[in-house]
């Protein structure tokens, strides 16, 4: 399973201060005795949480493109993925 980084601003998240997985309607479940992450399965931090579970009914293709259509999404992960390198 990936950690809790934020699919949609990058940031590394507590999953104890909010946000969490959010299963699209194409997630698929791992073999039996396979391990890793299912695709179609994402971690969203508390912002982006509540707007990535209001699409859990679409696909994670369809959800990401409403969800990229904010104007502040793409700042926001660039600023995000900046800091995780510092």
């Amino acid at each position: 399973m990936k950690p809790p980084i934020c699919d949609v601003c990058g940031r590394r998240f507590d999953t104890d201060d909010g946000g969490g997985l959010v299963y699209f309607q194409d997630a698929k479940s791992l073999p039996d005795g396979m391990t890793g992450h299912p695709d179609a399965v994402e971690w969203y931090c508390k912002r982006h949480y509540d707007a990535a579970y209001a699409l859990r009914e679409s696909t994670y293709a369809e959800a990401m493109q409403a969800m990229n259509k904010s104007p502040f999404s793409l700042l926001s992960s660039l600023i995000a993925r900046l800091r995780n390198l510092v």
